[in-house]
Order: C-alpha cells, then structure tokens, then sequence
C-alpha cells in the first residue's frame, strides 16, 4: 500500500515553514509520499492571511485538494471523537499536543497507513537531520520592485543586522510583553561585536517602530510603498534573509529569515522565554538574551 503523510500548512509565512519543513522530515523518515493540504488552515483564517510557499522557487508542494471534510465543523467534531477513541497505532489523524513540546514519539514508531497531521510543528529538532537539503529548498524568490532592489543594494554594501519588531496591534484583548530591555540588550551585543554594524528595522506597523527605535541611531526603518499584504511579507523575509546579522522578535518569521541565511560568521540574537517550546526553538550557534 502506498502511504502518503499529509500535513495541513496553517499561518503565516513562518508557520508555513515549520509545517513544511517537519512533513518533508518526517516523510523522508518514514519513506511515504508526502503532500500538503494547503487550503482547509486558512478556511477560517481571521487574519486573512494566504499560503505563500508556492512562491518559493525550488519549493516543491505536492498540494492535496480533497480537504473538503475540514470545512463542516460538525463532521470534523465526529471525526476527532473518532479518531480519538481509537488505539494509537490506527489513529488516521494526529493532533499536535497540548501542551507543546518536541513529539520525537512520531518519528521512532511505525505508520502503518497513510496519515494527517494537524499543528504548528515550530521546533527545529524535527528537521535537524535534513537542515542543509531544507536551505537549498527554501530559498526565497527574489524580488521584482526597483524600490526592493536598491534596498537591497544598501544592505549589502554596509554590514547589515536587521531588528524584526511585531507589534501584535492585531490581536485584541491578548497582552504581549514590550520586550524593551530584550532589544535594548540584544542591540548592545551586536554593537559590541559589529563596531561598523547598520541596522534595518522590520514591522508590520513601521510607525510604531520608529517610536521605540528611532533613538538608537545608525538605523534605517524599512517602509516600501510598493508593498501590500502577502507581497510585503516575502519582499521583508528576502531583505531580512540578506542581511549579515539578526535581532529577531517573537515571531516565527524572523526565526526563519535568520535561520535560512547563509551568511557566514553571522550573529543571530533571539528572545529566551517567550516560546512555547523553550530553549528548543533556539538553535546552538544562536545567542539568547531574556525577554521577560
């Protein structure tokens, strides 16, 4: 019997990532098919948000289109009791858990039939083994806008950092730490390290960015006119991803622009104690500065 692995893709570009990078993990372990459902996570999405990932030039998305059963909420309700009733080993669907942590239990025991797997998937561990063959995957498509391409002139004539700053205006009645003294810190080490660093300061509302980092000087706060939506998300990632050195926020998107560069002898500084899964979502070469 032919078993496929299918992973539904949720979120925002990072999330996308994750949950991309752990299928192609996990079916290369198991040695199944792997596809993608790339169409039932964003149903409901309230941000309205899109999947992104078939920009990616040599990211190759096996897309499963009969996904239809996740848009009635009633018969996935009956499919998760189902599902949840049966013994491990013939369960059809499984659901990241809660709380989070690293299920290395899914890549040691064996899949007997074709598979679902529903959840954000955020830590490297999953895709450790395969971190080079994913790097050459996820390359980021390159930018069209002339105003992206002289942007991104200047940041390779200048030995660039970029600060990712999420302000989260988005989401009503959830508190998110300011993490000041975090960006404060992590600036300070760069700084320490870099003498001659300029720094490139990414947000979804540059305006607000400007207030808590206008001060620091040396410092240009990225605002292209020519970018809306989904096409700003991976007009920043590509800039992001080209600079020599990163200050990211907590958010799943910087983690992956830095965790993808290439550029050698990078620093990469990361916010301790906001993640779910700890200090697994900070890989070893990474420097972690507290952010509560």
């Amino acid at each position: 019997m032919n078993k496929t692995i299918t992973v539904r893709i949720v979120g925002g570009l990072g999330n996308q990532l994750f949950c991309y990078s752990f299928g192609r993990a996990l079916a290369l372990k198991h040695s199944t098919k792997l596809s993608f459902d790339t169409q039932s996570g964003y149903f409901f999405d309230k941000y309205n948000r899109q999947f992104l990932l078939n920009y990616f030039p040599n990211c190759k998305i096996n897309e499963k289109r009969n996904t239809n059963i996740f848009l009635s909420k009633p018969k996935h309700k009956i499919l998760k009791f189902i599902n949840y009733i049966l013994p491990e080993k013939l369960k059809f669907y499984f659901i990241e858990e809660r709380p989070i942590r690293y299920q290395k239990e899914l890549f040691q025991k064996k899949i007997l039939f074709s598979k679902y797997f529903i959840g954000n998937w955020a830590n490297c561990m999953y895709f450790n083994e395969i971190s080079n063959e994913l790097r050459k995957e996820l390359i980021p498509p390159s930018p069209k806008s002339i105003e992206v391409i002289k942007l991104l002139k200047k940041i390779k004539d200048v030995n660039s950092c970029f600060i990712h700053w999420r302000s989260y205006e988005e989401e009503i009645c959830v508190a998110h730490p300011t993490m000041d003294e975090y960006y404060i810190q992590a600036i300070k080490y760069i700084i320490n390290r870099h003498q001659d660093i300029y720094f490139f300061v990414f947000s979804d509302i540059p305006s607000l960015a400007i207030k808590k980092f206008a001060h620091f000087g040396n410092l240009s706060f990225v605002n292209l006119h020519e970018s809306k939506g989904n096409l700003q998300s991976l007009n920043d990632f590509y800039l992001m991803y080209n600079c020599n050195h990163a200050i990211i926020g907590d958010s799943t998107f910087s983690w992956w622009a830095a965790w993808l560069s290439n550029q050698k002898n990078k620093t990469v500084i990361a916010p301790r104690g906001l993640s779910p899964w700890g200090d697994q979502s900070i890989p070893e070469n990474w420097v972690s500065i507290n952010a509560l």
